[in-house]
């Protein structure tokens, strides 16, 4: 599940920055957190181990 996770932020913020360097985005901040909340429930799915 880690893994998972981990490459799903890698691609989120991968999209996000696509998306600035073409000028579909202008803030690279902005697209990387619309990004990540997408995931955001997978990852609190996961539990801290004890």
């Amino acid at each position: 599940m880690i893994e998972i996770l981990a490459a799903a932020i890698i691609a989120a913020t991968n999209a996000a920055t696509k998306d600035w360097v073409s000028g579909a985005r202008e803030d690279f901040i902005a697209a990387a957190h619309e990004n990540l909340s997408l995931i955001l429930m997978a990852a609190e799915m996961l539990d801290k181990p004890s």
